[in-house]
């Protein structure tokens, strides 16, 4: 589904996710979502330290112009986010 860049989430326009992710099927739902209609979006990491052999990866962040998720990668793992960190819609 296309959507207008400034359309705010609803469940019409197939942006009814929470703000705060913590389901997979959630987390893969948006990630496919995101990879077909989003041109650009944005992506934020925290983790749990600085050190890259030693630390995990702790939240994702997605964001469109309008709109913004955080994924909790201790409930959702990394890879249902792989439709929209893979490229998706070119």
């Amino acid at each position: 589904m296309k959507m207008n860049q400034h359309e705010p989430a609803s469940p019409e326009n197939g942006l009814d996710f929470p703000a705060y992710i913590t389901d997979p099927d959630d987390a893969r739902r948006l990630a496919e979502h995101l990879a077909k209609t989003a041109l650009m979006v944005g992506l934020d990491t925290e983790t749990t330290g600085l050190d890259p052999h030693a630390d995990k990866l702790r939240l994702v962040q997605l964001a469109t112009a309008n709109q913004a998720w955080a994924v909790d990668l201790w409930r959702a793992p990394v890879d249902a986010l792989k439709p929209v960190l893979e490229g998706g819609k070119s």
